[in-house]
């Protein structure tokens, strides 16, 4: 099963392989950054973050109304549910 394995992405137990990572690096010692200073607990930190990965992803076209007929728009919040 090894070779097979292998040539499939897999580990010897038939696991996947993990996949190299190219995303922003975040460390949890981040939340004693500056940039979490605001935060009075590790949940209004982790909040802070999440607002600014939401402010990364949406340009100010997402929410204007001239979406026409036959789009439907929906929030990073109904894709995230969507996709658990």
């Amino acid at each position: 099963m090894e070779e097979n394995a292998n040539r499939d992405g897999l580990d010897e137990f038939g696991l996947p392989l993990p996949k190299h990572y190219d995303g922003p690096r975040f460390d949890a010692r981040d939340y004693f950054s500056v940039r979490f200073a605001a935060a009075k607990t590790l949940g209004e930190a982790i909040e802070m973050r999440g607002l600014d990965a939401f402010a990364e992803e949406v340009e100010p076209s997402d929410f204007t109304d001239d979406t026409p007929a036959y789009e439907t728009k929906i929030g990073i919040a109904e894709l995230w549910a969507e996709s658990t």
